[in-house]
């Protein structure tokens, strides 16, 4: 198998995983991505579009159901109107707490399953991965 499809196979399998674990929830599984990628001190939603790899429009409609559900507030910048920023409520932080805890049970199964070497060399890897996918986003413009 070569590494294009190695990849697909890892992001179908973490899709499910995500999936699931959102829909315990009562949360999609783009719901779910993005409360992840919300930090504590906010962000723009089109910064939050970019980072979760999701259309404006996307993430808007996903928004406010986040909104609705009482996750999130979208509060308008006082300096530009038409930049929204996303934060999380008491109750959204609580649920992304839960939801990174889920997913550190499952991350802490999937080492268990993994030999020693396989764990120490695992991270760099993927480390260099990510560096490396997030710079081909930035050269070719995907998702801007």
């Amino acid at each position: 198998m070569d590494l294009s499809e190695q990849l697909r196979d890892i992001n179908t399998q973490l899709t499910a995983i995500i999936r699931n674990i959102g829909a315990e929830h009562g949360i999609t599984f783009s719901q779910t991505n993005i409360l992840l990628a919300i930090p504590v001190d906010g962000l723009f939603s089109s910064q939050l579009a970019y980072k979760v790899g999701i259309e404006v429009s996307t993430a808007t409609r996903n928004l406010k159901k986040l909104e609705s559900l009482g996750y999130i507030n979208r509060v308008k910048n006082h300096h530009d109107r038409r930049k929204v920023s996303i934060l999380l409520t008491d109750e959204g932080e609580k649920l992304v707490e839960h939801l990174d805890l889920e997913l550190d049970n499952v991350t802490f199964t999937l080492q268990q399953m993994m030999s020693m070497d396989e764990r120490e060399t695992m991270i760099p890897v993927l480390e260099s991965l990510t560096w490396n996918l997030i710079r081909y986003r930035a050269e070719k413009g995907v998702n801007e």
